[in-house]
């Protein structure tokens, strides 16, 4: 007999809204628990205007207040390369994890919150980060389709949003040129 949970069934049931039933992303955080981080599975808000939940929970001061749920009506930010962005356009979604991988390869797409950016350009593109080529894509985390999780790369670290499925390009409502101040509408 199998004795759950296993890592591949946590949070994969679907999760509904309780007051319209529509589809609701599923979204983690991780709390430390006996000195080991230990994720939290639950639903995401509602994204349905017309769903009465949908107005309690962005009315919801409590709901804000919480840095990785408030977090999610923060813009996520993805750094990229600009001819990934057109190819992106041209298909519909974006699916670049981050420099040289893709979404396939790794599981999620990395974004990063605004402050988060700059350490992440450094680390990722040195010196090439300014030279023009470069995009800020900026999504609206109510948009995505796919489940946001916010996770670190090790135990007490920072922790990174990641957007466990393609980005519509409908959830890409900027797009920021990087290093040479240029901004432009998605």
């Amino acid at each position: 007999m199998r004795c759950p949970p296993y890592p591949e069934d946590m949070g994969s049931e679907d999760r509904v809204c309780p007051a319209c039933g529509q589809h609701v992303a599923t979204v983690v955080r991780r709390h430390k628990t006996l000195g080991a981080f230990v994720p939290v599975w639950r639903a995401g808000p509602c994204r349905n205007p017309q769903c009465a939940a949908y107005v309690a929970s962005t009315a919801d001061a409590s709901y804000r207040a919480s840095p990785r749920v408030g977090a999610m009506h923060e813009p996520l930010l993805h750094l990229t390369e600009r001819s990934l962005w057109e190819a992106a356009r041209a298909s519909g979604s974006y699916e670049m994890s981050t420099r040289g991988r893709t979404l396939q390869e790794e599981g999620f797409i990395h974004c990063s919150l605004r402050h988060q950016v700059p350490q992440v350009a450094h680390r990722l593109y040195g010196e090439h980060a300014a030279s023009g080529e470069l995009v800020l894509l900026v999504i609206d985390p109510q948009r995505l389709t796919a489940p946001v999780r916010y996770e670190s790369m090790r135990p007490g670290g920072e922790e990174f949003p990641h957007v466990y499925g393609p980005i519509p390009v409908s959830a890409v409502v900027d797009v920021e040129g990087w290093g040479n101040g240029e901004s432009t509408q998605a």
